[in-house]
């Protein structure tokens, strides 16, 4: 029992070239001897690569859309079946970006993380994401019978959904995190990160990306769910942010034309002078309140 070096084609003398054309099989997934696992494309034709033995495929050394050489490996195949039960517990990763409509002006409010609440950069309302709306709507396209999960595993690497429906937008690709410096981390790190250290550390520029323990509310959802990776700073949601911007901001009051004071607490500003309010314009408030941007983030999983 042993792995097997699946190699390019031999086609003849000289230095050959193909492009990774589709994946046929995943990582993990079972082979018999002769199934084809991956189709590549040269110049002349296009080549199906079979199987040498039954086995299953435990690594992928080309992804789709790479360029090999006739002298490269294509992937290896494990033929001792024993260990395809290790393999197939690797954690697998989908990429989310997710919104959802403020319950009470419908502005897109960002989902960046896992929160129970969040707040809209608009009216500053705060929407809970345990009520009406909860993780178990969000995570669904609009479909009781799925889930973002076992969606994910259907998809190959690069691939997802986008579904919008009343109150969710949510799109999703199956990828593994990235770094800052958009260095991809590949399956081993993640996995090891997942199976160890919980921390990622970056080849390219040595940054250390931290997986984030998964909250209780997620987990009694979504049991299958290991870890997050986002920016949200741990234990904060999106509604505790403080207020940045321009403040202090100082303005006349519409009605005497006396000194206002902005510090953006409030958007209905009483004037000390005669006692008017003055309600804030949506420009000076959402200078005060930058409204949080739509980020992609990643959910690990098994």
């Amino acid at each position: 029992m042993a792995e097997i070096d699946v190699k390019f084609p031999e086609m003849g003398e000289g230095s050959i070239e193909a492009v990774i054309l589709n994946w046929h099989v995943e990582v993990g997934d079972p082979v018999e001897e002769g199934q084809t696992i991956v189709e590549i494309e040269t110049d002349k034709a296009t080549i199906e690569v079979p199987s040498p033995e039954k086995g299953f495929l435990k690594q992928r050394l080309a992804d789709k859309g790479d360029v090999i050489k006739n002298t490269d490996s294509i992937c290896i195949i494990e033929n001792d079946i024993s260990k395809l039960v290790q393999s197939k517990n690797q954690p697998l990763s989908v990429m989310v970006r997710v919104g959802v409509l403020c319950e009470r002006c419908n502005n897109v409010i960002p989902v960046n993380g896992f929160v129970e609440e969040v707040k809209c950069g608009k009216c500053m309302e705060t929407t809970q994401l345990s009520g009406r709306l909860k993780w178990s709507e969000i995570l669904n396209y609009h479909n009781p019978g799925i889930d973002v999960f076992s969606a994910t595993k259907k998809h190959k690497q690069g691939e997802g959904d986008y579904g919008a429906w009343q109150p969710v937008k949510l799109k999703t690709w199956r990828k593994w995190p990235v770094c800052r410096c958009s260095h991809e981390f590949n399956e081993k790190e993640v996995g090891t990160a997942v199976n160890n250290t919980g921390e990622i550390t970056c080849t390219e520029c040595k940054a250390v990306t931290v997986l984030k323990p998964v909250p209780g509310f997620i987990q009694k959802q979504f049991p299958q769910v290991l870890f997050s990776v986002d920016e949200l700073p741990h234990g904060m949601s999106q509604a505790d942010g403080k207020i940045s911007g321009l403040a202090p901001v100082v303005m006349k009051c519409m009605s005497c034309g006396g000194t206002l004071n902005i510090d953006g607490s409030v958007r209905l500003v009483p004037c000390k002078f005669c006692s008017s309010s003055n309600y804030l314009p949506d420009d000076l408030w959402l200078a005060l309140h930058p409204q949080p941007v739509m980020k992609d983030w990643y959910i690990l999983f098994k």
